[in-house]
């Protein structure tokens, strides 16, 4: 399993005390992607050690189950206290299905509730074979509007949509994650259509994610064009506003300010 980050005690990606696994490989190409080094399955650079000598450098471990398994269950009292688990994250962890399989097998075996964070930009067939051994889907919705999510990702979101709906009519356990990067996918014309879309759905969460540059400092590590440059964070009141929006036809909006 390509793993480039194994991170304990997570307190952001999903309930209460987590471990969470990155995984590299990724189908969608987001502007404002803070993990690039999760795209590809294999990425590598050339550097030099404290003797000049040429190393190469990956952004990913192929690990075992069994390794990432006995970090997982280092904490597993934590797990049973808070309500927590494992979270299979990316990149999109879907793109290693076999691998994300078994480890969320391996987890519900051991007794561990299991989330993973994805985009929906695949087959609702590979949601099924995961059903029985997942708890809880985080899910991105990113725009609503195909062209605008085109522009920023790369791909069309059909499949995405359907995949929301289609969990929301079985009544999956399902968080929406929308982030809020201002005039590129999020306007507040947007933000009313991603309301329009979520407001019959059964989703327990909906989660706005302000951009942040905290990732950019990455690309240029593995050699990669930021495209972002120049935009600028939003602001409180126009998360505030974007939250309001959401408000008016949907339930449970959170952001990040109020989550304290």
């Amino acid at each position: 399993m390509y793993v480039t980050n194994i991170q304990r005690f997570s307190l952001d990606d999903g309930p209460g005390i987590r471990t969470t696994v990155f995984l590299a490989g990724c189908n969608m190409r987001c502007l404002w992607c803070h993990n690039p080094e999760n795209l590809k399955t294999v990425i590598t650079r050339c550097d030099k050690d404290l003797n000049g000598y040429a190393v190469e450098i990956k952004n990913s471990r192929n690990i075992s189950l069994q390794e990432i398994m006995e970090t997982v269950l280092k904490d597993i009292k934590f797990y049973n206290k808070t309500g927590g688990g494992i979270t299979i994250s990316g990149g999109e962890p879907v793109c290693q299905i076999e691998e994300l399989e078994q480890i969320l097998k391996i987890s519900k075996e051991a007794g561990i509730s299991t989330a993973i964070e994805t985009a929906l930009n695949y087959d609702y067939l590979n949601l099924e074979r995961l059903f029985s051994k997942l708890d809880l889907i985080i899910a991105d919705c990113k725009a609503v509007t195909e062209s605008i999510h085109i522009k920023c990702t790369g791909v069309s979101n059909k499949k995405i949509l359907d995949n929301v709906k289609r969990l929301s009519d079985e009544h999956r356990r399902l968080w929406i994650r929308i982030p809020v990067v201002p005039d590129v996918n999020i306007t507040f014309d947007e933000m009313k259509c991603i309301g329009d879309f979520l407001a019959d759905k059964n989703v327990e969460i909906i989660e706005l994610l302000p951009y942040h540059k905290m990732g950019i400092s990455k690309y240029k590590i593995w050699g990669m064009e930021y495209m972002l440059d120049g935009v600028e964070v939003p602001s409180k009141s126009y998360m505030k506003a974007c939250c309001d929006i959401l408000r008016r036809t949907c339930k449970n909006v959170i952001w990040q300010e109020e989550k304290g």
